[in-house]
């Protein structure tokens, strides 16, 4: 069933009138008219009574008309939805248990995917929202974001920086510094990147590093100082190393990205909607988890 239909469905249902359904969908009464046959064949049965040239709902159709309009609300329905780790770290447990509480019916069908495949997903149709760092076109889509992260140092616990609450990126200016390579970690790669060129410092790296493992193996034997988000030091806290936030204005931002005009658009604006609130409940839910750190 193509969600057109059943928007085209609805409007005459409400108005029992192919004529001014027709007029207020902007659309001739013969093309509507038509695609309510093409609705009917395609489930098997009819959805209005016709009775010298009026029309009247069935039963059937009654309590079809109110399904249709709870999922046009976006009450009702699957939503695909892919994420980032630190989105379902960080935001998705408590929006999830939230939507199935106030919604139901509305069904979550939930994929862990990087950045490039939830695009992808996006853009052939295969999936409703996608959780992701906020480096992307744009074009044709919708955004918003849902957490935004600071960019941590993590340094050698024997370093003179180690001790501090906090330091300004130019405190870094000729320290030996890893990079994440660009396949690996696209994301923390430019945010890096965008921190040295806002502070106006010419970074000196030493290596480019696969992955955060070894980036953190590498900075706890003394080797040299690499740049992650909140949510890896939150969660690969360890001896021999510390993990010191940025005073840069750069953040990691996580976006919560759909198709404009899709057709689970009101779906995918509720459960956006308890994503945030879900979020900013005590704070960003990432700040509330770090202040709990010991």
């Amino acid at each position: 069933m193509e969600f057109r239909h059943l928007r085209y469905f609805i409007a005459v249902a409400e108005r029992q009138n192919v004529t001014r359904a027709a007029d207020d969908l902007h659309m001739a009464q013969q093309a509507l008219s038509v695609s309510i046959k093409q609705l009917e064949s395609e489930l098997g049965y009819d959805l209005f009574e016709r009775v010298a040239g009026r029309i009247r709902l069935t039963a059937a159709t009654e309590r079809a008309v109110e399904r249709g309009r709870r999922a046009a609300q976006g009450e009702i329905g699957m939503l695909r939805v892919a994420y980032c780790s630190a989105a379902m770290a960080v935001l998705l447990p408590q929006a999830i248990a939230t939507a199935r509480g106030r919604y139901p019916d509305l069904v979550l069908e939930l994929r862990r995917e990087d950045k490039s495949d939830q695009l992808a997903a996006l853009a052939a149709g295969d999936l409703d929202l996608a959780l992701t760092y906020r480096t992307f076109d744009e074009t044709g889509r919708c955004a918003r974001d849902v957490l935004s992260e600071r960019v941590v140092a993590a340094i050698p616990a024997g370093h003179a920086l180690a001790g501090a609450t906090a330091i300004e990126p130019r405190q870094l200016a000729g320290e030996p510094l890893m990079r994440f390579a660009s396949r690996s970690h696209e994301v923390l790669r430019t945010t890096a990147d965008e921190v040295f060129a806002a502070a106006a410092v010419s970074p000196h790296y030493i290596a480019d590093i696969a992955d955060i493992e070894t980036a953190l193996g590498f900075a706890t034997a003394g080797i040299g100082i690499v740049l992650i988000n909140e949510q890896v030091a939150h969660m690969q806290r360890r001896p021999g190393i510390s993990f010191v936030p940025l005073t840069s204005d750069v953040r990691l931002r996580i976006a919560a990205v759909w198709n404009e005009g899709a057709p689970t658009d009101a779906a995918v604006r509720r459960f956006v909607d308890i994503i945030i609130a879900s979020a900013t409940r005590d704070g960003t839910a990432l700040e509330h988890a770090l202040s709990a750190m010991p």
